[in-house]
């Protein structure tokens, strides 16, 4: 179902995510990416719960590093942090997850050149190549090279962006394992 990935690549889910399945998992990956412009709403507190679950899911579930040997980067958003719909809701799921781990090393080493459409909301999705293109690299966040990366992102559907941001990593990261993290996966009901 996640047609980009390869055999090769390393890539982990907490969950499955069924679209239009109105159970526990759809509510909360939909508040979880509750769009920017509801937020000082009634419902904009279920984004910071889902947020605050979540981080509590990935802390049950990853054990804290006892040496510093991971790098844990959060794929970046659709829009550039200048954008009114930034939405930063990676970063802050990881930074509550490292919050009292002191080996945890978050970065968030990638950030996206233009604003573009999410790719959940287009009818054409783009392809790896497409949205590496748009996506750029602090070069000073890439100091301090670990064995491994992981990049993290809310719902993995066809692989696009892991292989992206994979991609676009490996040359300032040569000697690092980047493997992919997903809140989610989106199974796809028979």
């Amino acid at each position: 179902e996640h047609h980009y990935l390869n055999p090769q690549d390393d890539c982990s889910y907490l969950m499955e995510y069924i679209p239009k399945s109105r159970d526990h998992v759809e509510s909360l990956i939909m508040n979880f990416k509750k769009k920017m412009d509801r937020e000082g709403k009634q419902d904009w507190g279920y984004k910071k719960k889902a947020i605050t679950q979540i981080a509590g899911i990935l802390r049950e579930s990853m054990q804290p590093p006892d040496q510093p040997d991971t790098i844990l980067v959060p794929i970046p958003p659709s829009k550039r942090k200048d954008h009114a719909m930034y939405d930063d809701r990676n970063m802050r799921l990881l930074q509550l997850f490292a919050e009292n781990r002191p080996y945890t090393d978050v970065r968030e080493i990638i950030s996206v050149v233009n604003s573009v459409e999410a790719s959940h909301d287009l009818e054409d999705r783009p392809g790896p190549d497409e949205i590496r293109a748009n996506l750029q690299v602090d070069e000073g966040l890439c100091i301090g090279q670990k064995p491994r990366i992981i990049l993290l992102d809310d719902v993995i559907t066809a692989g696009a962006h892991f292989k992206a941001c994979q991609a676009l990593l490996q040359p300032y990261f040569p000697e690092s394992s980047i493997s992919g993290l997903f809140i989610a996966r989106r199974a796809v009901r028979n």
